[in-house]
């Protein structure tokens, strides 16, 4: 399910880059990486990696005004990147330009919440602050579920139901551009 989601967001925002000059578009992302979770022994190996990566690739093809990277962060810095990606986005809407925001998870989490170290960002307000941002939102995630002895089955199911649980954004944010 997020591997689909991220596609189909990849294949708009890069699929746009001409779009994104004739219209005036910005293009603010805010990619979070975090290798620890609540628990030390479960350490992952990838997820910093894969959003210095992912951060890169939007703003080598995909025309992305701003791309914030945090890696290894706890919640308050994932906290003031959204808060100055929605700053960016305010000044373009009142200049009059379209915007585009990309926010996306590479790390540990559950159905409540996605795990900072240790630290915890409630799915509630990270859909809060991607609410406030009420412009287009696309959202994914790459999250090891907190979930030991559990089938593959139900973790599928745990990354879908919390998937469902940051969306719909609103009616005003569920085009793709403003």
């Amino acid at each position: 399910m997020s591997l689909r989601l991220l596609g189909a967001c990849l294949i708009l925002a890069l699929g746009q880059g001409s779009v994104h000059a004739q219209t005036q578009q910005t293009r603010v992302a805010v990619v979070v990486g975090n290798n620890q979770g609540r628990d030390p022994a479960r350490t992952l190996r990838y997820a910093e990696a894969e959003a210095g990566k992912l951060a890169a690739l939007l703003r080598s093809a995909g025309d992305f005004d701003n791309v914030i990277t945090v890696k290894g962060a706890r919640r308050e810095v994932v906290e003031e990147a959204l808060a100055a990606a929605r700053a960016q986005l305010n000044r373009a809407r009142a200049e009059g330009k379209r915007t585009l925001f990309l926010f996306y998870y590479s790390g540990h989490g559950d159905q409540e919440a996605l795990e900072l170290g240790s630290s915890r960002l409630p799915l509630r307000d990270l859909r809060s602050y991607l609410e406030q941002l009420s412009g287009p939102t696309c959202v994914s995630h790459s999250s090891m579920l907190a979930s030991r002895a559990r089938s593959p089955a139900s973790k599928v199911a745990d990354a879908h139901r919390a998937t469902r649980s940051i969306w719909p954004i609103p009616a005003a944010s569920r085009a793709w551009r403003s």
